[in-house]
């Protein structure tokens, strides 16, 4: 489950297996909204998500970051408005 963020500055999760196609970054990246402070990604790639409505629909975004360490995934909506 993925929760939508006012404050995390990138999509979020801490679980690299939900990318297709993962991809280590070179250096680890800041992410900053999640907690009180900030946390390293390590890597990103694109997911699939599938809203949990009646009707089942999917939606992907390419850049989703992982963050070990968070509890929850998060859908980042500073990044969504940024990506319009």
């Amino acid at each position: 489950m993925y929760l939508a963020d006012s404050y995390c500055s990138e999509f979020t999760t801490s679980n690299h297996n939900y990318s297709h196609t993962y991809i280590e970054f070179d250096n680890p990246r800041t992410v900053s909204g999640i907690r009180e402070g900030q946390l390293l990604a390590y890597g990103s790639g694109p997911i699939i998500l599938q809203s949990l409505d009646n009707n089942g629909n999917q939606h992907s975004t390419n850049n989703v970051w992982y963050v070990p360490f968070i509890t929850e995934s998060s859908i980042s909506l500073n990044a969504t408005i940024a990506a319009d």
